[in-house]
């Protein structure tokens, strides 16, 4: 899978959207990039998401490499997702 990299720097706000799939939790890590909202990644276990969400604030701080996946870049995020 080709992968996309951005500066932390280039992030402008990490957010979570919470909804139920099939009646499971899940979590969509949802990042604001030149004022685009992507969808980072998709979790439905809260520790997979937690170590996400934790390492995008620290690249986002520490203006690390942050690498997006090309496949997942241009989805549009999901209002009413389930």
């Amino acid at each position: 899978m080709k992968r996309n990299p951005i500066k932390g720097s280039e992030i402008e706000n990490v957010l979570t959207r919470f909804f139920f799939r099939k009646e499971n939790p899940c979590f969509q890590i949802v990042i604001k990039v030149n004022r685009k909202q992507i969808v980072y990644k998709e979790c439905e276990d809260y520790k997979l998401y937690k170590e996400s969400i934790d390492t995008l604030r620290t690249a986002k701080k520490d203006d690390l490499e942050v690498m997006l996946s090309l496949k997942i870049q241009n989805v549009e995020v999901a209002v009413n997702a389930g």
